[in-house]
């Protein structure tokens, strides 16, 4: 039995608010809204069987995927389907006396049918099909009932492709958005790396074409000047008796200075030719405990207190001990020197991302940022005269750069300074 009008278009009003609250809230859900709608149309015009089915040639051509699974939805893939070539829809009032489409499968026990087209792009890439077990069943009312059924799954698709148009633009972006910042940063680092190397590379030039030469003036400096303490040292014993206490006061001055003079010299062969030594196991936790150790009492001294935060479990690298404990006395000395009376050394290590770090901070005067630039520069010293020989830092960079490290500083005037000397993974001991 039909239903009456009246009741019709009240059902049809309630059943319209539904879908289009439901389809708000779930905008981008295309198989639950046409779960919906089918469920909606089988209410309105019970007893039916309604359902979709959907083109995949046309479906897919123009979305380029099947978002719902072929279980629920029916996927036709017949050629010369009546409705798909003429774009309309087929009205069968009575299955004993008339012919419906060809492709089109009736369950058992159904005398009516309607089949309307789901239009997308003037192409049909679905039929909203419609069984009835009474013959004359399809009305004028209930076919524009089928109608706006079929164009709220058109609609319903057309917002599904929209959105999920959107969703994957926006994903390309935020992943576009997101290579451009990987490749910034990573152009960022090897520009960082490439200053490293390239600062790294001058100044190892520089330590090379220094070191020869500084080798040339040692060896002409060490024959006058032992020829000096030898002819002195003959006059204060041959004149024994005879000299003068200011004379040998005099004499004596020359020779605390031909003194200084070598000292200065050998640390010159000492940075032209770093001795090439037998190389072991080094434990830096251990030899840091003996540098500190040899200052204790110069520390104790000055009033500097020392604070130690060694890590446990540190691995051993590949080196020569004397050389790794001459790195060391040469930056702790620079960090009392620095401090001058009193204040507190850091002395730190850590094994982090493959690399073994030491770290030795100071509370000192800090260095301004025009002096960075040159500290390891050979006889640059920013100590007062006749203090610094400006060798120290010269030979740690070359002893830490012969042990495959790195040597940094960060520092700031007035506040200290941190020396990081940095071992790489292929020197640790496996």
């Amino acid at each position: 039995m039909k239903p009456e009008n009246s009741q019709l278009n009240q059902q049809v009003y309630q059943a319209l608010i539904k879908i289009n609250n439901f389809m708000g809230f779930l905008p981008n859900n295309l198989e639950a809204n046409l779960a919906l709608l089918i469920k909606e149309l089988e209410k309105l015009l019970a007893p039916c069987h309604a359902d979709f089915c959907l083109r995949q040639g046309n479906f897919a051509a123009l979305f380029g995927e099947i978002p719902f699974s072929e279980d629920r939805y029916t996927l036709c893939q017949s050629d010369g389907c009546w409705i798909e070539d003429h774009a309309l829809p087929i009205i069968v009032q009575d299955l004993s006396a008339e012919e419906g489409c060809q492709h089109h499968s009736v369950p058992p026990g159904v005398q009516s049918y309607a089949g309307i087209p789901i239009m997308e792009e003037n192409k049909v890439i679905g039929v909203l099909s419609l069984h009835h077990r009474q013959k004359d069943f399809f009305t004028h009312e209930i076919l524009e009932v089928l109608l706006v059924m079929a164009n709220l799954a058109a609609i319903a698709i057309r917002q599904w492709r929209l959105v999920t148009r959107l969703e994957r633009e926006k994903s390309e972006l935020q992943e576009a958005n997101r290579e451009i910042r990987e490749l910034a940063q990573n152009l960022a680092q090897s520009m960082d790396e490439l200053k490293r190397t390239q600062k790294q590379l001058i100044q190892s030039e520089k330590l090379a074409s220094t070191g020869r030469l500084a080798a040339d003036i040692a060896h002409e400096i060490n024959n006058p000047v032992g020829i000096i303490v030898s002819s002195v040292e003959c006059m204060l014993l041959d004149g024994e008796s005879s000299l003068s206490e200011e004379f040998r006061n005099d004499a004596q001055v020359i020779l605390n200075q031909t003194e200084r003079i070598s000292k200065i010299t050998r640390s010159l062969l000492s940075f032209a030719r770093l001795p090439v030594e037998e190389k072991s196991y080094v434990n830096l936790n251990q030899i840091i405990e003996e540098t500190v150790e040899l200052f204790s009492k110069h520390l104790l001294k000055r009033r500097i207190s020392v604070h130690q935060d060694l890590s446990k479990d540190l691995p051993s690298i590949v080196g020569n001990n004397n050389q790794v404990q001459q790195i060391l006395v040469n930056l702790i000395n620079n960090a009392s020197d620095a401090m001058g009376q009193g204040g507190n050394l850091y002395l730190r290590t850590k094994f982090q991302d493959r690399k073994l770090i030491i770290e030795i901070e100071d509370e000192g005067c800090g260095l301004a940022p025009e002096q960075l630039d040159k500290i390891f520069d050979p006889f640059y010293t920013t100590k007062g005269k006749g203090i610094g020989t400006g060798l120290g830092l010269p030979i740690s960079y070359s002893l830490v750069e012969e042990h495959g490290g790195e040597i940094d500083v960060v520092s700031k005037e007035g506040e200290g300074t941190c020396f990081t000397v940095v071992f790489p993974a292929d020197k640790l001991v496996k």
